[in-house]
């Protein structure tokens, strides 16, 4: 069985044993599963989810050359002319 096949086997196995309201350990039995081995893959898929990167909705508008970038740290605010070049604002960001 190819590694991905095999956790997306393991991943069903997983949700199914958490929606069930079932002990691991009965849950695994019941299904004649090693119970350590749903533990492992219960691990495994929990921490990777965890690391997933989380995603947010960013709206971006485009500027008129009135309007200043403002950019806010603790403790100080630095208003730029929206014409300021993106390649000097990034090493700008990269340096603070």
């Amino acid at each position: 069985m190819k590694e991905q096949e095999n956790y997306a086997m393991w991943a069903e196995r997983v949700a199914a044993w958490q929606s069930s309201g079932e002990s691991m350990r009965a849950f695994a039995l019941r299904h004649a599963w090693r119970p350590r081995q749903l533990a492992w893959w219960a691990k495994r898929i929990n921490e990777e989810k965890a690391a997933a990167p989380a995603l947010i909705p960013v709206t971006i508008k485009p500027l008129s050359p009135s309007n200043p970038v403002r950019l806010n740290g603790t403790g100080w605010t630095l208003d730029l002319p929206s014409t300021t070049p993106a390649a000097w604002l990034a090493e700008l960001l990269r340096s603070l």
